[in-house]
Parts: C-alpha cells; sequence; structure tokens
C-alpha cells in the first residue's frame, strides 16, 4: 500500500510537472510571432518552423497521459480498500478517459504534423486543409 501511494503520488506530481511545461510549450506561439491559435495559415506556418516545438508538446502529452494513468489507478487503490464504491469506479472511470484525450491528443500532434508539412509543401491550400482535418476532425471530435 505505501509503495502504490509513493508511485502514484510521483505520477501526479510527473503529470503536474508536464502539464506546466507543455503550456509553457504552447504558450511560445505568441512570443514567436503567432498570435492567432486558431488560423490555419499562422498554425501551418508555426508548425513549419518550429515543428519541434509542435511535436515536444504532442509527447509531453502522451507522458501525462501514462502519468495520468499511473496516478488515478494508484488513487483508485488506496481509496477503494477493501471494496471500491461506485463513487470510486466512476472516478477511476473518468481520470482513465481524460488520460486516454490526452493520448490522443498528443498521438494526433506526434502523427500529423509531418504528414501535414508534406501535403502543405505539394500545395499549399491542400496544407492548410489538412491542418483543418487534423483540428476538426481529429483535436474536436476524439479530444
Amino acid at each position: 500500500m505505501k509503495s502504490t501511494a509513493r508511485f502514484g503520488g510521483i505520477a501526479l506530481i510527473l503529470f503536474a510537472l508536464a502539464f506546466v511545461a507543455t503550456f509553457v510549450l504552447e504558450s511560445m506561439r505568441v512570443p514567436l510571432g503567432f498570435e492567432d491559435g486558431d488560423n490555419p495559415e499562422q498554425s501551418v506556418a508555426f508548425i513549419k518552423q518550429h515543428g519541434d516545438i509542435y511535436e515536444a508538446s504532442g509527447t509531453l502529452q502522451i507522458f501525462m497521459m501514462v502519468a495520468m494513468t499511473v496516478g488515478t489507478l494508484a488513487i483508485a487503490a488506496i481509496l477503494g480498500q477493501p471494496t471500491p464504491s461506485l463513487a470510486i469506479k466512476a472516478i477511476t472511470a473518468f481520470g482513465l478517459f481524460a488520460a486516454f484525450a490526452y493520448f490522443l491528443s498528443g498521438a494526433l500532434r506526434l502523427a500529423a504534423a509531418r504528414p501535414l508539412l508534406f501535403i502543405d509543401s505539394l500545395q499549399h491550400d491542400w496544407g492548410l486543409t489538412a491542418y483543418l482535418i487534423v483540428q476538426m476532425v481529429g483535436v474536436q471530435v476524439f479530444v
């Protein structure tokens, strides 16, 4: 029980640190000259010039999924002794769902950046459309 609490606590601290790091990465757009995150033209230009920031954010989000999953299951194990209640099960399900949303968001960033840039290199309007598809179908539907 002690090790479960320790692992869960460490996982949730790591989640919080990764969350702050992701927030910092996402807020770097404005100082770099990309004020409007909803503008596909600026977003594609940002990915072209700073794709490493975009992909680092995705990597952190996948790490956040792992940390949140470990933390959620650790808390469920601690609070659910000896038999978990419906509330504990519901909170655990919500935590795992949130972790899965971070996974999808991170996976979209990692999987979409390079193909999007390739499509954009063929024809810029196609690149803008590809970005919008990732945002509307990927982010808005799945996350």
